[in-house]
């Protein structure tokens, strides 16, 4: 049944708890007011700090809310944040992107850190201009030994970064460590359903949430969810999400999708992403 607004009522419920959307729920958020404001200020962003972004582009994505995993866990990460009010603010393994001077826009009071282990950053981002961007700093450290002292931060994000990191349970407890007592550490990474796919494994990221559970509070079932995306029919993944965008579409434009290598394929169809919050106790 769809509430009034045409949105499933599943959609809320899939934000705040965190685990994997529904596929119903990731196709509401793309419709979602919330979203569409985040996508303006990531145009604008993108407009202004082109330039300055030309070698980041080329390395990694200049407009990663088009990824589309990140679709949802800025959204998701977006949410945690509003939970409470919060004047300091880490974004761990940031990369250069519009997600930190949009959080600075939506929380007038608060002060962003970008901590990232590029040093290579710093000259771009004293480059980077547009409206929050002025309470955004860069940080170079690595998020697995965070020159950072304890209790630094009211909420401490981490999104998509795990993934990348041989040591992902030391840099789960330093994303703890870091964040005040009673605030909100919030990670997001990217989970094989089978192994190869290029994510972390449903061996270690049972690992790793039991390493974020010594961290404090777990927002929901978080193990209860990793089975059910686990065994999910439909999981929301980079293939799905590739034939739902290739909808809208010409079959001029589509037709390149289809042309896959074997390795691409097994990515496609088992690569997914996990998002949890913990209150730091």
């Amino acid at each position: 049944m769809l509430p009034a607004t045409g949105i499933p009522m599943a959609f809320e419920a899939d934000l705040l708890s965190g685990g994997c959307p529904s596929p119903e729920s990731y196709t509401a958020l793309l419709a979602r007011p919330e979203y569409l404001a985040m996508r303006s200020h990531s145009v604008a962003f993108l407009e202004l700090n082109s330039p300055e972004l030309a070698s980041y582009g080329a390395k990694w994505s200049v407009n990663p809310l088009e990824h589309w995993s990140r679709r949802w866990e800025y959204a998701f990460s977006t949410a945690v944040v509003e939970q409470q009010p919060a004047t300091t603010i880490l974004d761990a393994g940031s990369g250069l992107t519009f997600f930190p001077s949009y959080l600075a826009m939506k929380n007038p009071n608060a002060l962003v850190t970008c901590a990232d282990i590029d040093s290579s950053y710093i000259r771009t981002f004293g480059a980077l201009g547009g409206p929050g961007q002025e309470r955004c700093q860069l940080l170079i450290t690595d998020v697995s030994n965070l020159a950072i002292k304890d209790e630094a931060y009211d909420v401490t994000l981490c999104i998509s970064v795990l993934e990348h990191m041989p040591n992902f349970p030391k840099a789960a407890r330093e994303l703890g460590r870091v964040t005040r007592t009673g605030g909100l550490v919030c990670v997001t990474f990217d989970l094989d359903l089978r192994p190869g796919a290029g994510g972390i494994s449903l061996d270690g990221a049972r690992t790793l949430l039991r390493e974020l559970g010594n961290i404090g509070d777990p927002h929901a079932d978080y193990e209860g969810l990793l089975d059910e995306v686990a065994t999910r029919k439909i999981p929301v993944s980079q293939k799905w999400v590739k034939v739902h965008d290739r909808r809208e579409r010409s079959w001029a434009d589509r037709t390149k999708h289809w042309l896959y290598t074997n390795a691409q394929l097994q990515k496609l169809q088992n690569l997914t992403f996990f998002c949890c919050t913990y209150t730091r106790g």
